[in-house]
């Protein structure tokens, strides 16, 4: 399955040839906000050796961020993806994109798009603030962007892109937090033990 779907990447014309590229995989909502992405892609477009943006998925706001993103050619939109496709993408990126909106149901949360990042071992790139801040700040597994980072996305693309050891570094770590903290072995590890606590202290009834 994944040699098939490095023979289906390599004939998108996403290769593995060293481009820098981000991608982002999931539903096109409002939840997200692609503006950011737009400026970077726009300025990247520019430069000597643009990078791309292959943003993977569909939803309600396709119509209005393919139109966002018209006339951009270092901007891809392949559609829905499995995950042997997610997994040669990630191989052939430098970080995955989590643009979330400033929401309380995803600062006070760590988002699916987070782990995930985490388990295919790239930074994350994301405005969020509150849990996410923390795990990024705490275990340098990305950069954030935005007004309050001081940094600006494409910033953010800049310093992965110049310096392979650090995306290296923050990818390396990125794998090990997840074998640790997410992974299923550790998630149902920790259940059992949680379950096995609450059994030895039997029952406990409101009263």
């Amino acid at each position: 399955q994944l040699e098939e779907a490095r023979q289906w990447w390599d004939g998108q014309g996403i290769g593995n040839d060293g481009t820098p590229r981000i991608f982002f995989v999931g539903s096109f909502m409002s939840v997200f906000d692609f503006k950011p992405v737009r400026e970077a892609a726009e300025i990247a477009a520019r430069g000597p050796s643009p990078c791309e943006f292959v943003i993977c998925g569909d939803g309600g706001s396709s119509t209005e961020l393919r139109a966002m993103m018209a006339g951009l050619p270092n901007v891809r939109f392949p559609g829905w993806i499995d995950r042997p496709k997610i997994e040669v993408l990630a191989e052939r990126c430098q970080a995955a994109l989590a643009p979330y909106r400033n929401i309380e149901n995803f600062t006070t949360n760590l988002p699916n798009k987070i782990i995930d990042a985490l388990s295919l071992g790239l930074p994350i790139l994301s405005p969020l603030q509150g849990e996410v801040a923390s795990l990024i700040n705490d275990h340098g597994v990305g950069l954030r962007y935005g007004t309050d980072s001081g940094k600006s996305l494409f910033d953010c693309i800049q310093v992965l892109v110049n310096d392979p050891e650090l995306q290296l570094e923050m990818s390396q770590r990125a794998r090990q937090l997840y074998a640790e903290r997410f992974s299923f072995d550790m998630v149902y590890g920790g259940l059992v033990k949680h379950l096995e606590k609450l059994a030895e202290n039997g029952p406990i009834y409101d009263r």
